[in-house]
């Protein structure tokens, strides 16, 4: 399976497209997927602004994002339902039994992925303190479904939250958490 900023679609070991489903393009899609679907994300930096922090040099500016995405496609490609999520970075989707988990900054959003019903969990995992929303530059670390429950970090804090929405646990560290992959630097 491939996300693309204009679908995604199911390659067979040949290199052959089984199906592909065209979806509105967006600057970064992410997919994830088990025996019972796929379920996709997406977001797109439209710009940057300049915020009240204007003397205190590249904090004064401020990543400015489209209104993201989330999806579920059925294991042949038709799409299910598409939502619009937060207009911020938001992670690769997070499968659950029932529902989808996607970590943005200070929140966790579940879509169920009958329907795509959203709650918000309030967790404030970004710290509040950064000036800007500097962690808005950071990439968000997909969700893992474990034991029951979603896990996983963003920035100094790891949580725990149930498949209906009550955060179990979370706990600062004081590290950052890392994650893999391409790093804004200076725009």
């Amino acid at each position: 399976y491939v996300a693309a900023t204009g679908g995604v679609a199911a390659i067979s070991a040949d290199g052959k497209a089984l199906w592909i489903t065209p979806l509105e393009p967006i600057g970064i899609r992410e997919i994830a997927v088990d025996d019972t679907g796929v379920a996709y994300s997406g977001f797109e930096i439209q710009g940057e602004s300049t915020n009240v922090w204007k003397y205190f040099g590249n904090f004064s500016k401020q990543l400015d994002f489209t209104p993201s995405v989330v999806g579920m496609l059925k294991p042949d490609g038709t799409k299910v339902w598409q939502a619009a999520g937060p207009a911020q970075r938001i992670s690769a989707p997070g499968l659950g039994p029932q529902s989808i988990g996607i970590l943005s900054g200070q929140e966790f959003h579940l879509f169920a992925r009958a329907d795509g019903a959203h709650k918000v969990v309030e967790g404030d995992f970004e710290p509040a303190i950064l000036p800007n929303q500097y962690a808005t530059r950071l990439f968000r670390p997909r969700p893992l479904f474990v034991g029951g429950n979603f896990a996983g970090g963003h920035f100094d804090s790891y949580y725990l939250i149930s498949p209906d929405g009550q955060l179990l646990e979370k706990d600062r560290k004081g590290k950052t958490v890392l994650v893999a992959g391409p790093l804004l630097f200076n725009g």
